[in-house]
């Protein structure tokens, strides 16, 4: 099933990745810059409540004060927290070889995206037991002393935390 969220479809995929820039180059032409289509690594997801929160805000920026003039980075930057485009292309871009990706997109049919891509669909990689918890802490910046006294389990609390002070960073 495709999970909808703000007119958005948010699904699990792998792909394996030849070269990211072709790939990358290529989802931007197919959605033929009249769709929104983004492509985060999957590892950086702390579960479905992570990316429908951060897209929520990124919307909500979007509107009102965007950090970003494409849609699609927007909803990376807010998806990890951050302001820098490079740095979040960095952390939370996709990565060649066998690729777990979230795919976040508007007025896009699924299976077109599928067939044309050749993605294998699993939502299961988007959930919060399949996060790579270093990432994790590095990019939303999360100390050990943070995780030892809320326990791994609040992670996707703490990087919404992190996600909704974006707004307040200059």
């Amino acid at each position: 099933m495709i999970h909808e969220f703000c007119d958005f479809e948010i699904i699990g995929a792998r792909k394996r990745v030849l070269n990211k820039g072709k790939f990358i180059d290529e989802l931007n032409s197919f959605s033929n810059n009249k769709a929104v289509i983004q492509a985060i690594n999957a590892s950086v997801i702390c579960g479905i409540e992570h990316i429908e929160f951060a897209l929520k805000k990124a919307l909500e920026s979007w509107e009102k004060d965007p950090i970003s003039s494409n849609l699609g980075i927007e909803i990376l930057l807010h998806t990890l927290g951050l302001r820098q485009i490079n740095k979040a292309i960095e952390k939370g871009g996709i990565e060649e070889g066998e690729a777990d990706l979230c795919l976040i997109f508007s007025d896009i049919n699924w299976k077109d995206l599928e067939t044309r891509f050749d993605l294998e669909r699993d939502d299961s990689i988007l959930s919060p037991d399949k996060i790579d918890l270093k990432k994790i802490m590095d990019i939303f910046d999360i100390s050990e002393e943070e995780l030892n006294v809320v326990g791994s389990k609040k992670i996707p609390l703490l990087a919404r935390e992190k996600i909704s002070l974006l707004r307040y960073e200059k």
